[in-house]
């Protein structure tokens, strides 16, 4: 039976036994998630570490080694993934992540190649904001001039984001708040794994809102979701021993279009075997990492 006629079969069965309960938005989430999406998109980690840390952090950032991409490896990357996507017009939206991206000394011209590869996209420089107020005007021209949205996550933190505002509106840098600047401050996840790699990789892949949505670059390798990119920090750092397969990603050197890449995207890979999908919840509360195993199992 094919994971569509799953879906179908379950939405059904669940209609049935809850007629009164509206499935169309999760229903349509997971066929979304097994269809190959030709508005492509993707983030990229220029930076490894982090200068917040946060308590489960998806991309394993507390535990991760102190590391900058190259813009060289960056651009060579973007260039090989542009020609596979109509030179680059294909590209639907790009988000520059860390880590903290702000710690990259080149940031800028990160932002200049990303552009450079695609031209089409809307460009997200996602930040924690904590360095916001201390870039200088290159940074803030360099925004507006390369079309770039600061992404800013707000943390329960003392930052200063008068200033922040005065130098956007100053150069005519775009600001972006991901969740409600007055009301809403971020809190911390749990998104564990099951280390034995006893979950159904079907069913989590149509359940996991990761999936074929966090499309992520690392090393010529794209990868359905960060959880699985970034997992080798975990099997690293807490010598656990998750099997990271070949055929848990794609290779943009060895594709041959890009129809094989989004088709490759919107299906189960082994890895997410690995993944508690169940399991997921909403802490309450913001919280620092102690880098304790406990935090991701």
């Amino acid at each position: 039976m094919s994971i569509l006629s799953k879906i179908f079969k379950k939405e059904k069965k669940i209609q049935e036994v809850y007629p009164q309960v509206d499935y169309n938005i999760d229903f349509m989430n997971k066929i979304k998630r097994i269809t190959p999406n030709p508005a492509f998109q993707f983030s990229i980690d220029i930076v490894d570490h982090c200068n917040l840390n946060c308590k489960g952090c998806d991309h394993f950032c507390p535990i991760a080694e102190k590391k900058f991409l190259s813009i060289e490896q960056y651009e060579k990357d973007l260039k090989r993934l542009a020609e596979l996507c109509e030179n680059g017009k294909l590209i639907s939206m790009v988000a520059i992540e860390g880590g903290e991206p702000l710690l990259h000394p080149e940031v800028n011209e990160f932002m200049k190649v990303t552009r450079k590869y695609s031209p089409n996209a809307k460009i997200y420089l996602m930040t924690n904001a904590i360095l916001l107020p201390q870039m200088n005007e290159d940074f803030y021209m360099a925004c507006n001039k390369y079309n770039i949205t600061i992404a800013i996550t707000k943390y329960p933190l003392k930052i200063d984001f008068e200033k922040i505002h005065t130098m956007a509106k100053k150069y005519q840098a775009e600001l972006y708040y991901f969740n409600d600047f007055d009301k809403i401050e971020k809190t911390s996840w749990k998104i564990p794994f099951d280390l034995e790699g006893r979950q159904q990789c079907q069913e989590n892949f149509i359940n996991c809102f990761k999936a074929n949505n966090c499309v992520v670059l690392r090393d010529g390798k794209l990868f359905t979701c960060p959880t699985r990119a970034y997992a080798y920090r975990i099997n690293e750092y807490f010598n656990k021993s998750m099997t990271l397969s070949d055929e848990d990603y794609i290779s943009i050197y060895d594709a041959g279009s890009f129809q094989e890449i989004i088709a490759f995207l919107a299906r189960p890979i082994p890895f997410c075997k690995y993944c508690n999908i169940v399991g997921r919840k909403d802490l309450g509360k913001f919280e620092i990492s102690k880098k304790e195993i406990e935090e991701w199992i």
